[in-house]
């Protein structure tokens, strides 16, 4: 019999901040939001539009990986999730049924963002340049305050 994989990984933004419920002493679950983007998608007529789209992912996290996610992640972390997809199906009071996709986690990791390099400050000619006379003011005076 052949092989067969389930697994997903995403790369994205945490939607709102996790939380963890505790079901009983030693039941912890955290669910969380995570948010990839899309250059372009497929319509339900089968149309390409072309723009930024947004998909929500529901990711459920279990046991001592839900109370760390909890205790870590907030809002607009950028986050790597590793685990696998599953679905489930709910019927509301008319009888009619959803299905909902899940991704169970096996291990989720927060991505440090990229921070611009910060601007480089002015050297000392260039202060010269611009305040030299007030450099010269300050040397003449004694006390050397500048009021």
């Amino acid at each position: 019999m052949q092989e067969t994989v389930n697994s997903v990984r995403l790369l994205g933004y945490v939607g709102k901040t996790p939380m963890a419920r505790w079901y009983d002493p030693t039941t912890c679950i955290t669910r969380l939001s995570v948010a990839t983007h899309a250059d372009s998608f497929v319509s339900g007529d089968g149309v390409e539009c072309m723009g930024r789209v947004t998909d929500w992912h529901r990711v459920i996290c279990f046991r001592q990986l839900a109370e760390e996610v909890a205790g870590s992640l907030m809002q607009g972390d950028l986050v790597e999730v590793i685990g696998r997809l599953t679905y489930t199906r709910t019927y509301n009071r008319d009888g009619k049924s959803a299905v909902h996709t899940f991704i169970i986690a096996d291990r989720v990791q927060k991505i440090d963002k990229e921070v611009p390099e910060a601007a480089s400050l002015p050297d000392d000619t260039d202060l010269v340049e611009r305040y030299g006379r007030y450099f010269e003011e300050l040397d003449k005076d004694e006390s050397g305050l500048p009021f």
